[in-house]
C-alpha cells in the first residue's frame, strides 16, 4: 500500500479483505507462471469482493513500483515484505484463510545435499509455521 492511502490507518491492526471493495489493485499478470493470480482472485471472491484490477505486471519490483506511484494496492505474499521500496508499506490481512500453499518437489532417487536434507526435515517438522 502506498504512504498516503486511506487504508494506512490500519497499518498496525491489519485489514480485512472486505476493505478492498472498490480499491484499485495491482496484480501479477495471470500468465506469469504461478497460480497466485487465481488464488488471490478466489480469496477476494470468497470475501464478497469483486476485484478492480487497475494494472497488471510480470515482475515483483514493477508491481511495487506501481504501488509506490499510487496506481493501486497489491496483495502479495509475506516474502515480499523483505523488499523495501520508497513509499510502499505492508499491511497484514486479518483473515486466517489468506495463505498460499507451497510445495517442495524433489526426485526421490537423486542424492540430496546436506542443506537439501535439512530443508526437507524442517518442512516435515513444520518449522516454518
Amino acid at each position: 500500500i502506498y504512504d498516503d492511502h486511506p487504508l494506512m490507518k490500519y497499518l498496525k491492526t491489519g485489514i480485512s479483505l472486505e476493505m478492498l471493495t472498490g480499491v484499485p489493485l495491482v496484480f501479477f499478470e495471470r500468465d506469469v507462471g504461478t497460480a497466485l493470480y487465481d488464488e488471490i482472485i478466489n480469496l477476494l471472491k470468497k470475501a464478497g469482493v469483486s476485484p478492480v484490477i487497475a494494472q497488471e505486471a510480470g515482475e515483483a519490483m514493477t508491481i511495487l513500483g506501481l504501488v509506490s506511484a499510487g496506481l493501486g494496492v497489491s496483495l502479495v505474499t509475506e516474502s515480499f515484505t523483505r523488499m523495501k521500496v520508497d513509499g510502499v508499506r505492508y499491511i497484514h490481512l486479518a483473515e486466517n484463510q489468506a495463505f498460499s500453499e507451497v510445495w517442495l518437489v524433489y526426485h526421490k532417487h537423486n542424492t540430496l545435499s546436506p542443506a537439501g536434507r535439512r530443508l526437507i526435515a524442517m518442512l516435515k517438522n513444520n518449522v516454518f509455521r
